[in-house]
């Protein structure tokens, strides 16, 4: 069974390493999420999802915030929403701010960051919680630089 789906927009980065296994066949170094989801920045590389979604467990398990569920939301080029459901323990006064500032010590100062406490995340139709999601699909830099021309 295929580990990548056909046309799903998986990201991948190849091993320039051979295998220790000693298999020729090439093999990935690291698996990056996937292209619908990455953030979008103007001036900079795309954030892959996989490295988000590192991020986001980075708050519980780092700085020990409760949260119980998550979703990231890019809404435009420069502004991202969070959404939590938080647990007992979280003090949305001092903790919306953490998570705030670390997303832009992690990812650049030039995001615009909302946290927002919610009852719950929606799930899809097919009952999925997405994590990580990309409202910019289909437009790039160059599309949004040539409509402000």
């Amino acid at each position: 069974m295929p580990m990548i789906r056909y046309r799903q927009g998986d990201m991948a980065v190849l091993s320039s390493e051979p295998c220790s296994c000693e298999k020729t066949a090439p093999f990935f170094a690291e698996l990056s999420g996937r292209k619908n989801t990455s953030f979008k920045r103007l001036n900079a590389p795309d954030i892959p999802s996989g490295r988000i979604l590192d991020w986001s467990y980075h708050l519980k398990l780092k700085l020990g915030l409760a949260i119980h569920e998550f979703q990231i939301v890019q809404e435009q080029f420069n502004a991202v929403k969070i959404n939590l459901v938080t647990s007992a323990g979280y003090n949305p006064g001092q903790d919306n701010a953490a998570v705030a500032r670390d997303f832009r010590q992690t990812f650049g100062q030039d995001f615009e960051v909302t946290v927002e406490l919610v009852p719950t995340i929606a799930k899809t139709s097919s009952g999925k919680h997405i994590p990580i999601r990309s409202l910019v699909d289909g437009q790039t830099p160059r599309d949004l630089a040539q409509s402000v021309a």
